[in-house]
C-alpha cells in the first residue's frame, strides 16, 4: 500500500492531468480578454464602443450558448471582460467544453465587427493584417461610415438570436440608435417599374 504522501501526490498529479485533457483553451484565457479600439484613419481612440463577449458549450454536437458579457470602451478607447468562472477549467456542468470567447464590436456611425472567434484577430488573414498588438492586447481599427453608406442600408452586427436580451442591452440600444439615423435619413427608393410592354403583334384573317 502506497504511503499516504504519495497517495496524496498520486491524487493531486491525476487530477491536474485530468483537467489539463479536457481544458477547451489555455489558461491565460481564464483572465480579462484586453483589448483597445481606435478610429481606423486617424488611430484615435474611440470611447462608447459596445464589445459584446459570448461563450459557446460544446458536446458532441453543435455549440449552444453558455454565457455573455458586454461592456463598453473608456475614454482612452480599451476594453476589458472578465470570462464566466468555468473557463478556469473549460468544462461546463454538463460536461461540455467551453469554448474560447466569440466577440461582438459595434458602435453607431462605424463600420462593426460581426460576430467572431476571439482568436480570429491573429488567425484570420485579413484581420491580422489590420490588427496590432501590444503584447496580448489587440488594437483593433473601425473606419468611420459615410452619411450615404449609414442611409443606404442598415449597419447592425449579427447577434445570435440564443442571446438573452438581458445580457446584450447595451448593443441593442446602440443598434437602435444607428437605425433610427438610417430610418431618419434613408435615401428614397426610385419605384420599381414594369418595363414597356410590346404592341399586339396582328395576326392576318383567313379568307373564306
Amino acid at each position: 500500500m502506497l504511503p499516504r504522501s504519495s497517495l496524496i501526490l498520486f491524487i493531486s498529479l491525476l487530477l491536474v492531468l485530468t483537467l489539463g485533457c479536457f481544458r477547451a483553451f489555455p489558461a491565460k484565457s481564464g483572465g480579462a480578454y484586453r483589448g483597445k479600439i481606435v478610429e481606423a484613419e486617424t488611430r484615435e481612440p474611440i470611447e462608447g464602443v459596445i464589445i459584446l463577449g459570448i461563450w459557446f458549450a460544446r458536446g458532441m454536437g453543435n455549440g449552444v450558448y453558455y454565457d455573455a458579457h458586454e461592456t463598453v470602451t473608456d475614454k482612452k478607447g480599451d476594453f476589458w471582460i472578465l470570462p464566466p468562472a468555468a473557463s478556469l477549467t473549460g468544462i461546463v456542468l454538463d460536461g461540455r467544453l467551453l469554448e474560447p470567447m466569440s466577440i461582438v464590436i459595434f458602435k453607431a456611425g462605424y463600420e462593426h465587427l460581426g460576430l467572431m472567434p476571439w482568436d480570429s484577430f491573429k488567425e484570420d488573414t485579413i484581420l491580422k493584417e489590420r490588427i496590432k498588438w501590444e503584447g496580448t492586447k489587440p488594437i483593433i481599427p473601425l473606419r468611420k461610415l459615410t452619411p450615404e453608406e449609414r442611409t443606404r442600408k442598415p449597419n447592425d452586427p449579427y447577434i445570435d438570436s440564443s442571446i438573452p436580451k438581458e445580457k446584450r442591452k447595451l448593443m441593442d440600444q446602440e443598434i437602435d440608435k444607428e437605425y433610427q439615423v438610417f430610418l431618419k435619413h434613408r435615401q428614397p427608393q426610385e419605384p420599381v417599374t414594369s418595363p414597356p410592354q410590346p404592341p399586339p403583334v396582328a395576326t392576318p384573317t383567313q379568307s373564306r
